[in-house]
Formats: C-alpha cells, sequence, structure tokens
C-alpha cells in the first residue's frame, strides 16, 4: 500500500455464549478476551504463520467485512463437545440466532465476533455471495441479533474483504480493528489521501452501533467533533485541529474529533477522552471534552 503524505499511516494502521449470559456478561468476555489477546497472555493467541490451524490461528475462516473470525468454526463432533444436533438437542437455528459454529446453523453459516458470540448468517466472507449477489459479505452483530448478509450493490458502506466485492472505482480499506478480535472494511471512496483531490483527506466516518460506516474525501478543517479522523495524522481534517482515540476498556477502536487530545489542549483544564460504551445492546460513543 502507498504511504501517505506528509509521514502519515493508512487510515487502518491506527489499529456464542449460552443465553444465560447477558449483554453486560458478554461486554466483560469481550473486554477481557480483549486485553488478554493484546497482551499476548492467552494460549493461542493468532501468529503471523497464516498456514496454521486452530482457534488462535489467523488461518481460521474469514468473516466479511474484512473480519477475521476468533471462534472455533470447526464442527462440535471435532472439539470433542457432542453435537446437539444428532445428541438429541435442539435444532440447527435460523439466521439471527445465536450460534457457536457453522454446524448450529440451518445455512451452515455463524459469522463469529471473536467472544461476543456468533449469529447464523447468510456469509461468512466475500466467497460466499459469489454465486449470488457477486458482492462482499455485510457485517453480522451477535449482540442485535443482525446476521450477515450479501451486499446486493457493492456500493459506498457495503462490507468487503477486497475490492473485488465493490462497485467499481471503490476501494476496500479497514474501518475498524481490534487486533486478534474484530476486523471490519468497507467499500469506499478512498483508502489514502492521494485518492483524494489534491489538499482533502480521506477520513472515516462511523455508524459504530452497527460497527459501520466507510472512507470518503473530506476537506480540512470540515469534519466536526465527535465523527471520524485519521488518529496518526495531524488532526488537520478536524474543526478543532485535534483527533483522539475512542477506546473500549483502555483498547482504542476508533479516532474522533475532539475538544482535545492532552491536557494541554484544555487551558487549565483536564482532557477526557472520547470512549466507546455498551448501551443496551448497541456499542455508543461517549464524547471527549475538557473538565
Amino acid at each position: 500500500m502507498p504511504a501517505r503524505p506528509r509521514g502519515r499511516a493508512s487510515p487502518h494502521e491506527m489499529r456464542s455464549t449460552g443465553s444465560s449470559l447477558n449483554v453486560n456478561n458478554k461486554l466483560q468476555l469481550f473486554m477481557g478476551g480483549a486485553l488478554a489477546l493484546c497482551l499476548g497472555v492467552v494460549s493461542g493467541c493468532p501468529s503471523d504463520d497464516t498456514g496454521g490451524s486452530g482457534e488462535g490461528s489467523t488461518g481460521g475462516s474469514t468473516n466479511g467485512p474484512g473480519m477475521t473470525s476468533m471462534g472455533d468454526t470447526a464442527s462440535s463432533s471435532e472439539s470433542g463437545t457432542p453435537d446437539p444436533t444428532t445428541d438429541g438437542g435442539t435444532e440447527p437455528a435460523e439466521n439471527g440466532e445465536m450460534c457457536t459454529d457453522d454446524s448450529g446453523c440451518i445455512s451452515e453459516e455463524c459469522f463469529v465476533v471473536g467472544p461476543l458470540g456468533g449469529v447464523c448468517s447468510e456469509c461468512n466472507e466475500d466467497t460466499d455471495c459469489a454465486e449470488t449477489t457477486g458482492f462482499g459479505c455485510n457485517f453480522g452483530n451477535p449482540l442485535t441479533g443482525m446476521p450477515a448478509v450479501c451486499s446486493a450493490t457493492g456500493e459506498q458502506g457495503e462490507g468487503c474483504q477486497t475490492a473485488d466485492a465493490c462497485a467499481e472505482g471503490l476501494f476496500c480499506p479497514t474501518l475498524i480493528e481490534v487486533p486478534g478480535i474484530i476486523e471490519a472494511a468497507t467499500c469506499s471512496e478512498c483508502e489514502v489521501d492521494t485518492d483524494c483531490m489534491m489538499g482533502q483527506f480521506c477520513a472515516p466516518s462511523y455508524d459504530i452501533a452497527n460497527i459501520a460506516g466507510s472512507f470518503s474525501c473530506v476537506d480540512a478543517m470540515s469534519i466536526p467533533d465527535n465523527d471520524g479522523c485519521i488518529l496518526t495524522g495531524t488532526g488537520e481534517e478536524c474543526m478543532s485541529g485535534n483527533c483522539a482515540p475512542a477506546s473500549l476498556e483502555g483498547i482504542p477502536v476508533i479516532a474522533v474529533c475532539s475538544p482535545c487530545n492532552e491536557d494541554e489542549d484544555c487551558m487549565g483544564g483536564t482532557c477526557q477522552l472520547p470512549g466507546i460504551a455498551l448501551d443496551g445492546t448497541m456499542l455508543s460513543l461517549v464524547p471527549g471534552m475538557c473538565v
């Protein structure tokens, strides 16, 4: 990938449980898994060896858009756990219902989002859509029961793993990434600043509740607070001039324009950085502010 001008990194370099678990349990599980994986203390963490196998290998199933599943999609018979469909248990689930692996779904497609679990879906990756729509696989959300489905258009904001799954002229940059947990990419107008007109910036917009969004070309000082920006840049795209990380339990997930990025921006006050929180069954942005 070409280097971004002014020494910037690329936009994406910043980067089931049983029914008895409630949403807060899922968030705690998600963060525990994320922190452990990022600190490298969980056995079987993803390695650079894409040829490996097993739960921690990046050679596991790849889910769209651009998401690498951390779940074990092996059948229950392979894992040693009794298969409920052959052991007098429940029948495979409909799309939109929770699952742990492909065998638990009628569609045989369980879209897994790391420790958050999985949701029975129409697709797991772009290739699952090759014989239907011919475009990418839109992201599924186990928290809300939203299944992953094949994009019908490949237009901006639709899921992808490569630009081949997007409409002509669009790119497929990574939009959201938490290493070892989630990686989502969407069809976008640009991938780097040089894809835009001179003086413009390639910046993300986020629909964090639905793990969605896309990159677009924007003018300098045009993005208001709480909208997406490039953390590794200069903040020139923000009206405030400040681009700050928004973290979930200390792990940066996205970056947004903010009144401040450090205490020095607050004229004697303290900078409270933006954050990501769980609001019911939705992820939501907590704005940054000077306090």
